[in-house]
């Protein structure tokens, strides 16, 4: 069964699940800890994003963002 094509595809796909959902929550880490608390609509906005390239570059830009409406304004 671990050599079906299927279950290969399922396995990334939680692999892939897993990465966004860490990546997420380090955003909302560093975000808390630089702008403070964020506003409703972050986590909603950060749940939207399944493109985990677009996550990591929106970790980065926490570094050089000045708050929580900047950060997650851009695209």
């Amino acid at each position: 069964m671990e050599e079906s094509v299927t279950y290969q595809e399922i396995k990334d796909e939680g692999r892939v699940e897993g990465e966004l959902e860490g990546v997420r929550r380090r955003i909302l880490l560093q975000g808390r800890a630089k702008f403070g608390d964020p506003p409703p609509e972050a986590g909603a906005t950060l749940e939207g994003i399944q493109d985990l390239n677009h996550l990591e570059q929106m970790a980065l830009r926490v570094l050089s963002a000045d708050s929580w409406q900047t950060l997650l304004a851009q695209p």
